[in-house]
């Protein structure tokens, strides 16, 4: 088999935001959000099929529907494996909480599912907050839509991934 060179295959998978606005940075500025390494990768991934589990109805093990829920202290965890160094600077920086939660459930989608359904997220404005909670004939529908659920499972998800947090703590500081 000859020899492939994937320098630029490999290059550096860190993604550079748009301008955020922050109390520190009002005309905004952009934040590097480097992948995450490949324990956490696996982590996330795994929580993602979990939530793609349930949005389908599928029951879930007690135990594993307790890894979605997450409190205060695991909410701020999570943000920090998904945004890596980024989450300090933007805590630093004074970046709305809200806004770096919705980072956090972006690049979520960004590295388990991919830059595409990241986006369709994005678009849909899904990032807002809380998903509103579904009608009758919503819950019906969703127990037929199983073979359609894979695209469906990510928009539950990105929606209800993560639970409000209203007193952040600042990042832990690093040498």
């Amino acid at each position: 088999m000859p020899y492939v060179d994937l320098g630029s295959y490999l290059d550096d998978d860190a993604v550079d935001t748009p301008p955020i606005p922050s109390r520190a940075h009002p005309e905004g500025r952009s934040y590097r959000i480097p992948s995450p390494d490949a324990a956490t990768g696996v982590r996330l991934t795994a929580m993602v099929s979990l939530g793609v589990d349930l949005a389908v109805g599928k029951d879930l093990d007690p135990k594993d529907a307790a890894k979605l829920q997450l409190d205060d202290d695991s909410e701020r965890e999570f943000l920090r494996d998904v945004l890596g160094d980024a989450y300090g600077q933007l805590f630093e920086d004074g970046v709305s909480w809200v806004r770096i939660q919705r980072l956090g459930r972006y690049f979520l989608l960004y590295f388990t599912l991919g830059p595409e359904a990241a986006a369709d997220e994005a678009k849909r404005a899904q990032l807002s907050g809380e998903a509103p909670a579904p009608n009758r004939a919503a819950r019906r529908a969703k127990k037929t839509a199983s073979s359609r659920a894979s695209s469906g499972a990510a928009k539950s998800l990105a929606r209800g991934s993560t639970v409000s947090t209203t007193s952040p703590k600042a990042p832990a500081k690093t040498a």
